[in-house]
């Protein structure tokens, strides 16, 4: 098995990249809650089936809006780019390929946990990183789950204990209150981003700092 990524060096470039620009997650985090509050108390004061349904379909759409922009600002992290806050909006363009892929992932992926556990974990560690395909290369719904699994060939192991230190350390910000996530989540999804170009096609990285 070739040895690609270090959970160790992914989640130390997380940790100085966040530590470097904390004031443009901490807005980029209240940005993002804003924005679903808004939608919520709109949900909450609507009357009406059709209506409700309509503000329920617009929150479904918007979360994978900003679900785009905050894969598409991580990546720039990691290329060297200095994102700006509007740049959470901009790779809605992706939104289409990225709804196909998502449910075509969904149904692979219960299916295989329908079956048996383990072929569905299998499942989704090895197309999992599909939205960043789509965001990145701008591939289809079919060829972005095509590549994942081919670019997470033999990293089975090293993916599973990757992604079981995002959950842990998740976790510990979730047991601080929540408060601790505002640091938690910019530095896991960092670390998210590392290993998925360590996977894909390695770059070199340079920090920003504001």
């Amino acid at each position: 098995m070739s040895e690609k990524f270090s959970w160790m060096a992914a989640m130390n470039f997380g940790w100085v990249t966040f530590r470097g620009n904390a004031g443009y997650f901490l807005r980029l985090i209240l940005l993002f809650l804003v924005i679903q509050i808004a939608i919520d108390v709109l949900y909450c004061r609507t009357a009406g089936a059709v209506m409700s349904f309509l503000i329920a379909m617009v929150s479904a759409v918007m979360g994978s809006v900003l679900q785009l922009g905050l894969i598409g600002i991580s990546l720039e992290f990691y290329d060297g780019r200095k994102p700006s806050l509007s740049d959470l909006f901009f790779f809605y363009p992706h939104f289409i390929p990225y709804l196909l892929a998502s449910l075509a992932y969904a149904v692979v992926v219960a299916a295989g946990l329908a079956l048996l556990l383990v072929p569905g974990l299998y499942l989704m560690l090895r197309m999992q990183f599909y939205s960043y395909l789509v965001v990145d290369m701008d591939l289809g719904w079919a060829a972005s789950l095509r590549k994942s699994w081919s670019i997470t060939d033999g990293q089975i192991r090293r993916l599973s204990v990757f992604l079981a230190v995002l959950l842990l350390v998740n976790l510990c910000g979730a047991l601080a209150l929540g408060i601790g996530l505002l640091m938690t989540l910019p530095v896991t999804a960092l670390a998210y981003a590392y290993v998925y170009r360590q996977l894909a096609r390695p770059v070199t990285s340079q920090l920003y700092t504001t």
